[in-house]
């Protein structure tokens, strides 16, 4: 649970309390680890197995094995997250959901202007190279080319793989998938951010209600006995 310390000359905190359910965790975790390592089973197929680059790409898998658990910090340290999310991203030849989930929990805990601006850009940049990465590599290699390909198609069916579409075409396209990927993190953080901002405001006017209940409570009773006082 995020503190509440800061605050900026309004009411409204710039740390945001969210709750962190366990099962949201392990569902967010396994679907980053499975799509960053099929994109990198992917980038791997244009490389000999006696390569270097080829043994780069097998620790790429294999950390992709472990990756989605970087999300787990997400509650205490979403800054520290979305930064390393986005590192990795750029560094390793994963798919960009990984920095995604993890924008989608900073903008969430964060209700600052100017971190909210700096997060959605660097999402956005790191989603763009990560989709259009993949889009510009050979057709075997590329997801992107895969959703074109004619089916029954490709060096598994021991032919040439037949695209239904040209390359700026589907490099377009995974502009575009990149943009909605970035509309959606960013909306979903924006709305789980409004929630929790409610879900405060009602807390504290609550607990306002109680103390002035309790408050009136302690003068009426006060004041009978008083008046018992005098009656006696």
């Amino acid at each position: 649970m995020v503190g509440m310390s800061e605050t900026t000359n309004s009411p409204t905190p710039i740390e945001v309390p969210v709750r962190t359910r366990g099962w949201q965790s392990m569902v967010m975790v396994v679907c980053a680890g499975f799509m960053c390592l099929a994109q990198t089973a992917f980038a791997a197929q244009r490389f000999g197995q006696d390569s270097a680059v080829y043994v780069w790409m097998v620790f790429c898998m294999l950390v992709a094995f472990a990756i989605g658990f970087l999300l787990l910090a997400r509650s205490r340290y979403p800054r520290a997250t979305f930064v390393a999310a986005c590192v990795v991203v750029l560094v390793f030849p994963y798919d960009p959901i990984l920095a995604l989930m993890a924008l989608t929990a900073l903008l969430a805990r964060r209700n600052d202007m100017k971190t909210t601006v700096r997060a959605i850009v660097a999402g956005g940049f790191v989603t763009l190279a990560a989709q259009v990465r993949d889009a510009l590599r050979p057709p075997e290699a590329s997801i992107w080319h895969m959703v074109f390909a004619k089916p029954d198609t490709g060096s598994q069916y021991g032919t040439d793989l037949i695209m239904l579409a040209d390359e700026r075409t589907i490099v377009v396209t995974a502009v575009v998938a990149a943009l909605l990927e970035l509309a959606i993190a960013t909306l979903a953080g924006l709305h789980i951010r409004s929630r929790a901002l409610a879900s405060l405001a009602t807390a504290k006017a609550d607990a306002r209600m109680r103390r002035w209940l309790n408050s009136n409570r302690d003068r009426q009773s006060a004041a009978g006995r008083r008046n018992r006082g005098r009656s006696a």
